[in-house]
């Protein structure tokens, strides 16, 4: 990945080189991206996703989960691994001990 002075990002891939003009032209990728509402907007044909701020009642982590299901290959699998992995005790409810037991 490459920003040249006149704001053109070069990303590199498998699919081989492409160029994005963020800035230029009567519609620039930027201001559209930022005025799409999305919470991910896409850039240069998908590669590269701008992180809009957005209001709601949905949480930064409900959000995440979504973009990876819809936009990531495997993303449900991800997902399933980070909730089984590291949520798995957090809803659980742990009886207190009295003092004696045990």
């Amino acid at each position: 990945m490459a920003l040249a002075e006149d704001a053109t990002l070069t990303l590199s891939g498998p699919a081989g080189p492409l160029s994005c003009a963020l800035l230029a032209g009567e519609q620039p990728l930027l201001q559209g991206a930022r005025g799409s509402g999305l919470p991910f907007a896409p850039l240069c044909e998908g590669r590269l996703y701008l992180r809009n701020k957005v209001s709601g009642s949905r949480s930064s982590l409900e959000r995440m989960t979504d973009f990876l299901r819809d936009y990531v290959w495997g993303g449900e699998e991800i997902v399933r691994f980070v909730r089984d992995a590291f949520y798995r005790d957090r809803y659980a409810a742990f009886p207190e001990l009295l003092e004696g037991e045990a």
